[in-house]
């Protein structure tokens, strides 16, 4: 059985690097503006370390209990949304989706907890580019979590490959989010923040915080994009406005 990592490896055809994007709660903020860095505070509960989880790309991020209302906005998520060919040259593990989702069941009418490290790839970049051709064609496709129809003919019929592109073709309903077609990228914990931030994507209340505001723009030089929020809606919500907002800066920059 050949894995997706050797299936990866052999491509020859690559699309152009996307950003790499880490999602978190904006309780963060005061410490990440302090100490100018992401930090991971606990070990990992999938891999007992301390790790930085991005996703290639695009913003995937949810957490427990983001789906109860909350008129917090400390519970909303922001976006750090990094320069292509800057923090990416510092990758420690890639897998084709969120390892998390299937260590823990969450695409289980396709992939189970053993396939995990059937899809971990090449820790290098050009690993998710090439995932991203092979698989979904272009950036564009990828964004919008469209693979292609027909499985790449490596995909060998029943191997965690095959069942993985099943996964994602799946129109089912499931429980099964938009994670489960996000290339997941984890760097070492802490990160520190110098100028390889590209947006900062973040509710508008924080956005109109001065400290934070000149932050991001003089210390940070990266573009601010804030969102509306609604008192009471589930802060996971915000992660389709947050999508929609970049998916804009994408094909403005032209890399979608």
């Amino acid at each position: 059985m050949t894995a997706l990592r050797e299936i990866i490896e052999k491509e020859v055809n690559a699309a152009e690097e996307l950003p790499l994007v880490h999602t978190t709660r904006c309780e963060t903020l005061a410490f990440i503006v302090k100490s100018h860095e992401l930090r991971s505070p606990n070990p990992c509960d999938v891999f007992g370390e301390h790790l930085l989880y991005f996703f290639y790309g695009r913003p995937a991020y949810r957490y427990k209990g983001g789906a109860d209302a909350s008129a917090d906005v400390d519970l909303y998520p922001v976006c750090f949304v990094f320069k292509p060919n800057t923090i990416s040259a510092k990758v420690k593990r890639i897998y084709a989706c969120d390892s998390g989702g299937v260590q823990k069941g969450y695409f289980e009418n396709h992939l189970h907890p053993p396939d995990r490290d059937e899809l971990q790839l090449d820790p290098k970049i050009d690993s998710a580019r090439k995932l991203v051709r092979l698989v979904f064609g272009d950036n564009s496709q990828y964004y919008r979590a469209s693979a292609v129809g027909v499985a790449p003919a490596a995909f060998v019929s029943g191997t965690p490959a095959a069942r993985y592109h099943a996964l994602l073709i799946d129109k089912a309903r499931s429980a099964a989010d938009d994670r489960r077609s996000a290339i997941e990228v984890q760097l070492d914990s802490p990160l520190a923040l110098g100028h390889d931030l590209l947006y900062v994507v973040l509710p508008k209340e924080k956005l109109n915080e001065p400290d934070l505001r000149e932050t991001i723009i003089q210390n940070w030089q990266a573009d601010p994009i804030g969102y509306e929020t609604y008192p009471g809606a589930p802060p996971h919500e915000y992660i389709s406005a947050i999508r929609e907002a970049l998916r804009r800066r994408f094909e403005e920059g032209g890399r979608l």
